[in-house]
């Protein structure tokens, strides 16, 4: 129910318009891309249409890849030696970073957001391409976009998301869940439809919508959607570990060892790759406008982190990511050691304090602590990890030497899984760390049915929708059809009783429409009642809504308009469609309208009066000759020489 839920809620904000979006020449280039045989001289003209877009592509093509070359100096010549998928994809960097460079939410930091998705997507591009994973252009613009979600609830709900960022702190899993509570969708359940807005295939989309847990996904262990989702999240870790300082690289690196292994990167060469990716940050940050602040020097904190997380994956089961807390060195170093040559990922604390923070910011999958420690015990700290929705689904094994039954009973009560004997033995170390792997692999595999249940509702829910939309809309015109048009108007009609407000509708039917057909064929016919019915809307109000009611017949609500706006209005309409080049091939065929109007007013009893009065006003235009608009008011009214209307006789109340 709750996903259903989830899915609703994003199809309502999705609706309303509010999300995100590329504008302007972005939204026009983005556009461009959908089409074929697209032309270099047409996506130049499209460019200088925005003068600041094309200085900076130029500015681009000049100091980032233009290298020896001669100095670009036209919107031509960039394209040649950027390519297409690079213009649209700075094109789309411009306008969203223009756009929301700034917002009303006081938690979230703009500056900080831009700085660090403009380094993910430099990361993602610079893997692919030693990788092979993915092409430069497609790892960019999708590492630029990986926490898009996040930027669209600070702008859907500035003041709840400001609570939400508040509340979770650090923890990414307390982020979500916040979310999911607060707005019935997550971040990254938003990313996700963005990136599906704006056209970027599944192949891409879906690694990205897992890229922050890529254990949670159920792609082929392998498969190119395995490996490119590990890709993008080593590629926003990376980015993470760039802008953070040495102690908290220190924590951070081992998983970032762990995923840039599967792409041959070693210690060695993740160090060098962030230390030239600052560079070129500062580069791209000047032509995107993006804080760039100097990259620290990387190669001795790396040297000191690399090791035990470029271990080989143990045979026994899956690596997991495991936190080691005692207060004892000796022992604290001899299980993380041991877990490290194992193939896990191994973080360390000494007291319960530092492992809590640990917890948070790492989300490891199990934690073997100590029972006995100064400060807060064994105990303690799995009552205090327990409080936390991160902390219930971690597995927790407690080292000690008590054997008491009573404190045996109050270690489980305290949410404790698993207990190890000290001192510690290899043997039953791997016997329980084996115990843990099948638990947690159940967890994940949880996990993975809710997100394939999520899914499978959301495109549930899209077919749903398109379904609903085509049962309300003319295939050939892509109008709304009748029975869209009835429905609307009784909504209108009820409106303008309980508002008190005018309103007016207009038949219109294309005149001599038989003649096109029997001279010019059916095919004609439907371009011609294509081309008018787009014309029509247009030329209308934006409040107006223009529907096909059938053959060459439309009908145009118009919600607020008296007889006279509605006069004017039909006019306008009639001299649009008369003044048209409906098929430039036909150059002789000229098409004109013939409109009937009427307004509801006394005398009016229901929609069906409304609509038999338009039609009486329509049938007298036809018959006066075509292509002119005529106004009918109902019976009891007639119009003074000066315009306005007076009672003829009583006309009897509406309903």
């Amino acid at each position: 129910m709750i996903d259903n839920l989830d899915n609703a809620k994003i199809e309502a904000v999705r609706a309303a318009g509010n999300l995100p979006s590329p504008k302007g020449v972005a939204l026009t280039l983005m556009q461009l891309a959908e089409k074929e045989n697209i032309t270099n001289q047409e996506i130049a003209r499209v460019i200088k249409s925005d003068p600041a877009l094309a200085g900076r592509i130029l500015r681009a093509a000049n100091s980032v890849h233009a290298g020896g070359r001669r100095p670009v100096v036209s919107v031509n010549d960039a394209l040649v030696v950027l390519g297409f998928a690079v213009v649209r994809q700075l094109a789309l960097g411009f306008s969203l970073i223009a756009s929301y460079s700034s917002g009303k939410c006081a938690g979230f930091d703009y500056h900080a957001f831009w700085s660090q998705s403009l380094l993910s997507g430099l990361a993602v591009r610079a893997l692919g391409a030693r990788s092979r994973v993915i092409a430069v252009e497609e790892g960019f613009i999708v590492g630029l976009l990986l926490r898009v979600g996040e930027l669209a609830l600070a702008t859907l709900y500035p003041v709840e998301y400001a609570r939400v960022l508040s509340d979770a702190g650090p923890s990414r899993v307390d982020l979500i869940r916040g979310e999911q509570r607060g707005f019935a969708m997550d971040h990254q359940e938003l990313t996700r439809a963005l990136l599906q807005d704006w056209g970027l295939p599944p192949a891409l989309v879906e690694p990205a919508y897992f890229h922050e847990f890529p254990e949670r996904a159920r792609f082929e262990s392998g498969s190119r959607a395995d490996l490119l989702t590990h890709l993008l999240s080593a590629g926003r870790l990376l980015a993470e570990v760039a802008l953070a300082d040495n102690t908290h690289r220190q924590t951070l690196l081992p998983r970032l060892t762990e995923l840039t292994t599967r792409f041959g990167q070693d210690s060695a060469s993740i160090a060098e790759l962030i230390d030239a990716l600052g560079k070129e940050w500062g580069e791209w940050g000047a032509i995107l406008q993006v804080a760039t602040p100097p990259i620290a020097p990387f190669q001795a904190v790396a040297a000191t982190a690399a090791g035990p997380a470029a271990k080989p994956v143990p045979a026994s089961g899956e690596a997991l990511r495991i936190l080691v807390v005692d207060d004892d060195a000796a022992i604290r170093l001899m299980v993380a050691s041991t877990l490290a040559n194992w193939g896990h990922t191994v973080y360390s604390a000494s007291s319960g304090e530092e492992a809590l923070r640990l917890a948070v910011e790492m989300s490891p999958q199990m934690v073997l602590v100590d029972w006995v420690m100064p400060g807060l015990d064994g105990i303690g700290f799995c009552k205090a990890l327990r409080a936390t929705r991160l902390g219930r689904t971690i597995y927790v094994l407690m080292l000690t030497s008590m054997e008491d039954d009573e404190r045996v009973m109050e270690a489980f009560e305290a949410g404790v899984d698993d207990f190890l004997a000290k001192p510690v033995n290899l043997r039953m170390l791997r016997a329980r760390l084996s115990a843990g792997q099948r638990v947690i692999a159940l967890q994940a595999e949880v996990a993975r049915d809710q997100d394939e249940i999520r899914r499978f509702a959301a495109e549930l829910a899209v077919s749903n929708r398109r379904l609903k939309d085509a049962a309300l809309t003319d295939s050939l015109t892509g109008l709304p059809n009748r029975r869209y048009a009835l429905d609307r108007l009784a909504q209108e009609w009820a409106g303008t009783a309980r508002l008190a407000r005018p309103l007016a509708v207009m038949m219109i039917d294309i005149d001599h429409f038989k003649s096109v057909n029997d001279s010019h064929g059916h095919e004609a016919g439907d371009q011609v009642l294509a081309w008018v019915g787009e014309t029509l809307k247009q030329t209308a109000r934006a409040s107006d809504i223009v529907c096909r009611l059938g053959g060459e017949e439309f009908l145009l609500i118009a919600p607020g308009a008296d007889e006279e706006s509605a006069r004017v209005c039909a006019e306008r309409l009639r001299v649009a469609v008369a003044a048209g080049v409906p098929l430039p091939e036909i150059q002789p065929l000229k098409i004109t309208v013939s409109v009937g109007v009427a307004c509801r007013m006394p005398g009016v009893a229901d929609i069906a009066g409304l609509i038999r009065l338009a039609d009486q006003a329509l049938y007298q235009a036809k018959a006066g000759g075509r292509n002119r608009v005529v106004t009918v008011l109902p019976e009891g009214f007639e119009k003074k020489p000066d315009g306005s209307l007076k009672f003829s006789t009583t006309p009897p109340l509406n309903r």
